[in-house]
């Protein structure tokens, strides 16, 4: 049984650039984690929605947690998670990392 994998240049720098822009993502991600949970400050939050949408090439569904916590200055707060590495489930407890000057920039971990 033989492959064609007659792929051109255009398609390999295509894909080149699919995964710099990944590993930017993921690099910056972890970044941020590091940051805050060496300078954040640590809460406890839930998840009180999933938010489902469809969309791209594969329409396949993408969920996004919207977490809820209580700032050390009992304010409310409520937002979608930007990046998760696990799966959440509705009503879950988690930790979250907050910046004390911008509590809508957190982490959940």
């Amino acid at each position: 049984m033989q492959i064609n994998l007659d792929i051109g240049y255009t398609e390999i720098f295509a894909l080149i650039i699919i995964a710099l822009i990944l590993v930017y993502i993921l690099f910056a991600q972890s970044k941020k984690k590091k940051r805050l949970m060496k300078s954040g400050i640590r809460v406890e939050g839930f998840v009180i929605d999933i938010k489902t949408s469809y969309g791209g090439s594969t329409m396949s569904p993408r969920r996004t947690p919207i977490v809820r916590f209580l700032t050390v200055e009992d304010r409310w707060i409520e937002s979608e998670v930007d990046f998760i590495s696990r799966r959440l489930k509705l009503n879950q407890e988690v930790t979250v990392y907050y910046n004390g000057n911008d509590p809508y920039d957190f982490i959940v971990v």
